[in-house]
């Protein structure tokens, strides 16, 4: 019943959108639970967290509508490229789900800013498809997800996304690749300059090597999250599967899109077992592939009881978690 809700393309399902949101973050809200998770922090990010205070409910509101706004773009990526062989919302569900599972991500952290930015690039760098202006394109792809990084640093390693993007839908061309570099060095050009002129170029170097080299730990999980992460995990699995025995039968450019999430995710995973600067948080940017392919399966899954049977079991394990934890 909630699938096959979730599912239709009504214009109301966009304002269910916020009401999932704001649930599955009504105890943090409600109760300010403290997540005990230490960040990387960057000057962006420092700065914004000067005007809002640390754990308070205009913080949470303010985390609630950053992830609100990244699903509405999510859903635009969706109607503008056609990941999926059918309009629906079901994407944005899912990366609000992603985003919201696991109770001390339920802040106002870095990875929630730098998103918006690599989500911006992510649409400049499908668009030049479409787009003649490549070089402003790519600069701009570049630029944004520079950007993103003076929130969370390690943003600045998912460049080659840019690249994978281009070279998968136009092919290969250095002038083009090496102009979304001078667009990703701009706004660090500035930002030496101002550490620069104030004299702070020590403290610069300090934060750079600290995000660079800080040993970021992975959180040990309870059993309930042991338990969904691992239903999670069966669902990409599943909805795995189902993309490679239908890959054939998508359209040409759907199949190049889809390519470029995989190479998403397997980046993702990379920089989480490499960087040791990398943890948990990577999961919001995890989440932007995982809910394409989890859309994607439960969009086009037939069995309507198969369906709303699994989709069923994951709200019940979110809740239970949620308010038992």
């Amino acid at each position: 019943m909630i699938l096959s809700v979730l599912k239709k393309q009504h214009p109301y399902i966009i304002f269910v959108i916020p009401l999932i949101t704001l649930i599955a973050w009504s105890k943090t809200i409600l109760f300010h639970a403290h997540p005990n998770i230490i960040f990387n922090t960057m000057p962006f990010y420092d700065m914004a967290i000067k005007f809002i205070p640390k754990n308070s409910t205009l913080s949470f509101i303010i985390a609630v509508i950053l992830i609100i706004i990244q699903a509405y773009i999510i859903i635009r990526l969706n109607f503008q490229y056609m990941f999926l062989s059918v309009r629906t919302y079901l994407p944005a569900v899912f990366f609000i789900i992603i985003c919201s599972l696991y109770l001390p991500l339920q802040t106002l952290h870095p990875v929630l800013f730098a998103n918006l930015f690599f989500l911006l690039a992510f649409d400049k760098a499908l668009t030049s498809n479409k787009n003649s202006n490549l070089l402003s394109t790519y600069f701009m792809s570049g630029f944004l997800l520079s950007l993103g990084s003076l929130f969370y640093f390690n943003l600045i390693f998912f460049l080659p996304i840019i690249w994978i993007s281009k070279i998968t839908l136009r092919g290969f061309n250095f002038r083009e690749l090496f102009i979304s570099i001078i667009g990703l060095a701009t706004p660090y050009f500035f930002l030496l300059f101002y550490y620069f002129y104030f004299d702070k170029t020590d403290l610069l170097i300090q934060i750079l090597s600290e995000n660079l080299f800080f040993n970021n730990s992975i959180p040990t999980l309870n059993l309930n999250y042991v338990i969904l992460f691992s239903f999670m995990g069966l669902l990409i699995l599943i909805s795995s599967f189902y993309l490679l025995s239908t890959l054939n039968t998508k359209k040409i450019i759907t199949r190049k899109y889809f390519r470029i999430l995989l190479w998403l995710f397997i980046f993702s995973s990379i920089l989480f077992t490499l960087i040791h600067s990398v943890s948990i948080e990577i999961i919001v940017i995890v989440a932007i592939p995982i809910s394409f392919l989890l859309a994607n399966y439960f969009a086009s899954i037939k069995s309507k009881w198969w369906g709303e049977s699994l989709f069923t079991i994951l709200i019940l394990l979110i809740t239970y978690v949620i308010v038992t934890n």
